[in-house]
C-alpha cells in the first residue's frame, strides 16, 4: 500500500587514527520520514450490443483503445509533472514539513535552501546563482556533498532561451566577447527538457541534480492491466484499464528552482 523512506543524517568528518588506537565510531541517526502511498487509477469504455449488431464494433473498439492509451499517457505525465508544479504550493508538504522548493528546509545543521533567495526569471545570472547553490550544497549534518547540476527543465515557452544559453559559444544578450561559461563548463551534461505538463507556472525553471540517493521518486506498484467483460443485463461489452503508481519526492536536494519573477 505504501513505502516509507527515512533520511539518514550524515556522520561527521573521519578523524585521524594513531597507530595501535581503536577506531572511533559515530552514530547513524535518522532524519525525517517520507511516505509514498500508491494511488489506483482506472478508466474504461463501453460498446453497446446495438453497436455490435450494426457493424460499428471494430471502429468503436479501435477508437476506444486509442482514447484509453492517450488517457493513460496524459494522466501519468500530469501526475509526474505535478511534483514540480506543486513545488511551491503550501498544500503539498514533504517529509521535512515544508514544500519542495524552500529557503528553509530544516536540518540538524540549520535551515538550507534549494531556491533563490529572491525569485528571478530565467537568465544567465539566475542560472549561475542556482548552480553555485548546488555546488556548495550540504547534507543534513552540514557536510559538503558534491552535488552536480545535471539537466535544465522548464515549460516549452522557455525552449528557445534554453537553447541559446546552452548552445551559444559566447555569452547571450551582451556585447562583451566573453565565453559562455555555462556551456564551456558543461554545466548541464544531460541538456534540457521542456515539458508542456509544467503548466502551473510557465516562467518557473528547474535544475535536476545528480548525487542524491533518493530524490524524485516513482513507485509503480501495479503495471498497466487491460481487461474485458460482458454485462449480462445489457449485452454491452466493457473494456477497462487499471494501474497503481505514485510520484513524489524524498530528498529536496535532487531539484533546485526559481519560480520566476
Amino acid at each position: 500500500n505504501y513505502e516509507n523512506y527515512t533520511e539518514i543524517v550524515g556522520m561527521g568528518l573521519t578523524g585521524e587514527k594513531t597507530e595501535g588506537d581503536s577506531t572511533s565510531y559515530d552514530g547513524i541517526s535518522q532524519g525525517y520520514t517520507t511516505t509514498g502511498t500508491n494511488v489506483s487509477y482506472s478508466k474504461g469504455f463501453i460498446i453497446s450490443r446495438e453497436a455490435k449488431d450494426d457493424g460499428r464494433y471494430l471502429d468503436m473498439y479501435e477508437r476506444g483503445i486509442y482514447a484509453l492509451g492517450m488517457s493513460k499517457y496524459q494522466t501519468t505525465e500530469t501526475i509526474a509533472a505535478n511534483v514540480l508544479n506543486r513545488g511551491y504550493n503550501s498544500s503539498y508538504l514533504g517529509g521535512d514539513g515544508v514544500v519542495l522548493f524552500s529557503a528553509a528546509h530544516p536540518t540538524t545543521d540549520g535551515t538550507q535552501s534549494n531556491t533563490l533567495s529572491v525569485a528571478a526569471d530565467f537568465s544567465e545570472v539566475a542560472i549561475q546563482d542556482l548552480v553555485t547553490q548546488i555546488d556548495t550544497a550540504k547534507d543534513s549534518a552540514g557536510n559538503f556533498i558534491s552535488l552536480k547540476s545535471e539537466m535544465l527543465i522548464g515549460h516549452p515557452t522557455l525552449k528557445f532561451d534554453f537553447e541559446r544559453l546552452l548552445k551559444t559559444t559566447n555569452r547571450v544578450d551582451t556585447a562583451e566577447n566573453d565565453i559562455n561559461a555555462i556551456k564551456s563548463l558543461g554545466t548541464f551534461p544531460k541538456g534540457y527538457l521542456c515539458n508542456p505538463f509544467l503548466s502551473t507556472d510557465t516562467d518557473a525553471f528547474y535544475i535536476k541534480t545528480s548525487g542524491v540517493m533518493e530524490g524524485l521518486m516513482h513507485q509503480l506498484r501495479t503495471k498497466l492491466e487491460f481487461a474485458k467483460d460482458n454485462d449480462f443485463d445489457t449485452d454491452n461489452e466493457k473494456y477497462k484499464m487499471f494501474w497503481r503508481e505514485k510520484f513524489f519526492w524524498v530528498d529536496w536536494r535532487s531539484m533546485f528552482s526559481s519560480p520566476g519573477a
